[in-house]
């Protein structure tokens, strides 16, 4: 009879294991990075710190459908630079937010990137050339040197979103109940050399 209970007992622990593992797989799944820097750094050119950067973006199919039936999709990039404290939190002495949107016209067959704070577009035949444009940066001027203090460090940090703020009302009331639009990359961080 003990010798059942602890066969018994055994395999309840096999079957929670096995359990436990397949969550942790399906969990792992669906928590897949859709957006992800890759790359990203400072560099000074005479007085003037540009950026350069790289992100990876792949929208969920989700996301993609909506595009293609007409939504605009708000996306954000933000860029804070910190100044190191010892003591303390280190203080944010810039936060710069870069707005787009990616709309899809299906007269013209084609994918149109806004730049909300320029006002300028681009029209692409794929949302991949777009979602690629979007995700590199070369040369964007950042910080103008002298409003650092040499004597002091400082850190940069960047990331990529959908821009919750500005998501259409059809597509904030359906993220309630069917799929994620939170979305964002995790932080990317590097210190900046002067």
């Amino acid at each position: 009879m003990l010798k059942k209970a602890k066969n018994s007992t055994l395999k309840n622990r096999q079957l929670y294991v096995f359990f436990l593992l397949c969550f942790c797989q399906l969990s792992i799944a669906q928590n897949k990075q859709t957006f992800e820097v890759e790359a990203a750094n400072t560099f000074l050119n005479d007085t003037v710190f540009f950026l350069n950067a790289y992100i990876a973006i792949e929208l969920p199919s989700y996301i993609e459908q909506a595009v293609e039936q007409g939504f605009d999709l708000p996306l954000k990039i933000e860029v804070d630079i910190f100044r190191h404290r010892t003591f303390w939190f280190d203080a944010r002495i810039v936060k710069i937010k870069l707005r787009y949107i990616l709309q899809y016209s299906p007269l013209l067959e084609s994918y149109t990137l806004q730049d909300v704070n320029s006002g300028t577009r681009r029209f692409y035949s794929t949302q991949k050339e777009a979602l690629s444009q979007l995700g590199t940066f070369y040369n964007f001027a950042l910080l103008d040197n002298n409003s650092l203090d040499p004597e002091q460090s400082y850190r940069c940090q960047i990331r990529f979103a959908i821009d919750q703020e500005q998501l259409p009302i059809p597509l904030k009331s359906s993220s309630l109940w069917d799929n994620d639009w939170n979305l964002s990359s995790d932080w990317y961080s590097w210190d900046i050399t002067q």
